[in-house]
């Protein structure tokens, strides 16, 4: 399945995550599940609602498609690897901007 981008509409976005969410529920074990994939999920560092799934260490603002992943993740009883152990922040960013001050984290692949 191929992942829509931040600016696909609503429609599409809520089509992929249903799909996703049938084929989790459609395995028969439950042994080691990861979902990977270019997500283009910011996550952020509020972890409010979401302390079992992400904990406490992730960098800047959640986005409608990082709150689409958190939610999955949740309901899945999945975690975000990178968001429940510390990292350096010199670790955390996926990208600086070329003004060297501002930057982001996307869930990685």
């Amino acid at each position: 399945m191929l992942h829509p981008g931040n600016d696909s509409d609503v429609e599409q976005k809520e089509c992929f995550y249903h799909r996703l969410q049938a084929v989790i529920q459609s395995l028969t074990s439950r042994g080691i599940l990861m979902v990977v994939g270019n997500m283009n999920a910011k996550i952020g560092s509020n972890n409010e609602g979401y302390e079992e799934t992400m904990g406490g260490h992730g960098l800047g603002v959640m986005n409608d498609t990082g709150e689409r992943f958190a939610n999955l993740c949740t309901t899945n009883d999945l975690a975000l690897g990178e968001r429940v152990f510390p990292h350096k922040r010199i670790h955390k960013a996926t990208w600086v901007w070329p003004d060297h001050s501002t930057e982001n984290q996307i869930e990685p692949d």
